[in-house]
This record gives C-alpha cells, structure tokens and sequence, in this order.
C-alpha cells in the first residue's frame, strides 16, 4: 500500500531524476555546441606567412590550409577531418608529418615538426576577405 509518506517520497525521487535528466541533456548540448563552435570559429582560408627551418627563413610557399565550418580541412595535397582540442590545438586527420597545430588566436595557427633531423616551424594567418560590396581600396 502507498502511505501518503511513501507518495510523496516517490514525487520527490521523480522530481530529483527530471532535474537530472534536464541537466544531463542540457550538457550534452553544451558540449555539442562548443565542439560546433570550434570547428566553425576557425573555418576559412589560412596562407603561410613564415617557414623556418633550423630557426633560419625560407621561402614559404605552401597553398593555403582551408579549414571548413563542417570540420573537414584540405591542405598539402591532403583532405580529411580536423579536431580542435583545449581549444588550442589543431588535428589534422590524415598528416603524418606536421603533427599538431598550435592556435595561437583565431587569426594564426602554426605547425612545427620535423623533416629528417631538421626542425620546421610553418606559420600560417586568416585570410580576411570583405563583404560584398565592400572594397579596401
């Protein structure tokens, strides 16, 4: 038998579930929309800038890293998915070589690696282009 006690025990439990269960989803989609807005926080068209290698300068050009809003990027010949982790690190699904890439700010992104036993630092910027109708000149 249901005591009054036992019912109202019963509608509390239920009601500690639901605020769990909100909380829950509520999460979740947080965590969906960060991952979204990573991805889409650095979507665009990044040209190299600077190429060092062994510290010194070298002519840098390498086509631009194109970085799309649904997490796929092309670059070097590649194309695949890439990752932004702590929001500062850059995975590039299928490049071996360049390793991750440091975010320095939604505007820069630099790789460093190594070719043989030579230490390379590629830099690349954002590509700003203006809106449509609008001219920089």
């Amino acid at each position: 038998m249901w005591t009054p006690r036992t019912r109202v025990r019963c509608v509390q439990v239920a009601g500690f579930l639901l605020i769990l269960l909100a909380g829950g989803a509520s999460a979740a989609r947080a965590q969906g929309q960060d991952k979204d807005q990573g991805a889409g926080r650095l979507s665009g068209r990044y040209r190299c800038v600077r190429l060092e290698i062994e510290k010194k300068s070298a002519p840098c050009d390498s086509p631009p890293l194109v970085l799309r809003d649904d997490g796929r990027y092309q670059i070097w010949g590649e194309e695949g998915s890439y990752e932004l982790v702590q929001g500062r690190w850059l995975i590039l699904e299928h490049s071996r070589r360049r390793g991750l890439g440091h975010v320095v700010s939604p505007r820069e992104i630099i790789f460093e690696y190594r070719v043989g036993d030579k230490r390379c630092k590629v830099t690349f910027q954002r590509i700003f282009n203006p809106p449509p109708g609008f001219s920089l000149s």
